[in-house]
């Protein structure tokens, strides 16, 4: 008896341990993307680069970000998933959007205050992740 609650505690201490490498992976790569994000927010573009190469340079972050998001959903639990999920989302609409909608607007008063507008929301996504990855652990 003894020796099986041992064992379950053990098992409960694992889960622990690999849920917490889980989420920081996946903050520390979503956070790859941001600074990949905030990189071609402060510098002007290229000459001549056209949206699918902008989205190329965030191809690889993005994929391994999902890639993560989906042992996050796996391990759970929901609300941990959620929040991820939301960020995940958050962080892959806003490059397109930068590609196709914003490119014109770069380095303008409007551009940067975009800009603000999603550093805000994207930190307000990534807190209720860390949020709900602190109810988990």
């Amino acid at each position: 008896m003894l020796a099986e609650k041992s064992q379950s505690a053990q098992a409960a201490q694992d889960k622990v341990k690999v849920r917490r490498e889980v989420y920081l992976q996946f903050l520390n790569k979503a956070n790859d993307v941001e600074r990949r994000l905030a990189t071609w927010w402060e510098e002007a573009p290229v000459k001549g680069t056209r949206p699918p190469e902008i989205i190329d340079a965030f191809d690889d972050d993005l994929h391994d970000l999902g890639r993560l998001l989906h042992v996050v959903l796996i391990e759970g639990p929901d609300d941990i998933g959620e929040a991820a999920n939301q960020y995940y989302l958050r962080l892959t609409t806003e490059v397109p959007r930068i590609a196709f909608g914003l490119v014109q607007l770069h380095a303008t008063a409007d551009g940067m205050s975009l800009y603000e507008d999603s550093v805000r929301v994207r930190q307000q996504d990534r807190n209720k992740m860390i949020d709900a990855a602190r109810k988990a652990l």
